[in-house]
Parts: C-alpha cells; sequence; structure tokens
C-alpha cells in the first residue's frame, strides 16, 4: 500500500528497462508447505522456547548447587576442632538423642561421614 492511501499502485515498465530480481514472480512466491513450515517453526519456537529456557536455567542451578552449599553452610559442614575425632557410632548415638528430643517424629536415614579432617558428619 502507499502512503496516498489505499489504492494500490502500478508501475509502467517502458521498453528497455529491466525488473530487480527481487520482483520477479519467481523468486518472491513460496509454496503452501514452505509457508506452512514457517509458521509451524515459529510457533513451536514460541511455544516450546520457555520449556527450554526453564529446562536450562534448573540444570544450571542443578550443576552449581554443591557450590553454592559449600558456600552457604560452610559453618555448618567444618569444624575448627583440635580434639580427636569421635566414633561414628557415639556420633550417630548423639544425632539420634538430638532427634528422639527435639523431632520425635523423625528418625536418622543417612549418614555421611566426614571426607577430610575438619568436615562435619552429616546425619540426614
Amino acid at each position: 500500500m502507499t502512503a496516498t492511501g489505499d489504492r494500490p499502485t502500478t508501475t509502467v515498465l517502458t521498453a528497455g528497462a529491466s525488473v530487480p530480481a527481487s520482483v520477479q514472480p519467481g523468486n518472491t512466491q513460496r509454496g503452501w508447505f514452505g509457508q506452512f513450515l514457517l509458521r509451524l517453526h515459529f510457533y513451536a519456537g514460541l511455544f516450546i522456547g520457555p520449556f527450554i529456557l526453564i529446562a536450562a536455567l534448573s540444570g544450571a542451578v542443578y550443576a552449581l548447587g554443591p557450590t553454592i552449599e559449600q558456600g552457604m553452610y560452610r559453618h555448618e559442614l567444618t569444624a575448627a576442632s583440635t580434639a580427636a575425632a569421635k566414633p561414628l557410632a557415639d556420633q550417630i548415638d548423639a544425632a539420634q538423642a538430638y532427634i528422639d528430643q527435639h523431632h520425635p517424629k523423625d528418625t536418622v536415614a543417612a549418614v555421611r561421614p566426614a571426607p577430610a579432617q575438619g568436615a562435619t558428619t552429616r546425619v540426614m
């Protein structure tokens, strides 16, 4: 459409004038199937893209979880103790006594021994 209204404009070609390649009929027409595939690809990207974004972000958080955990719980995962480490059975008994007193409905599900000197045993 033109700026002068909704009337289509007509271009008159004179003898010897060449038509630009972008205006030739063979280059501008696509088949209905090609247009259908282009539109289908657009809508698939529009509707599936957010799900892929959420999956990527949650995967990044999952991959960075151990690093984030080390930073957030550093004071609970390490201990500045110079005393000798207690046997694992004594640590489990102490944890069970704490759970029985403060959380009577819970039980000990797993125990992760301290991986290194200065680290704490995890009782879950």
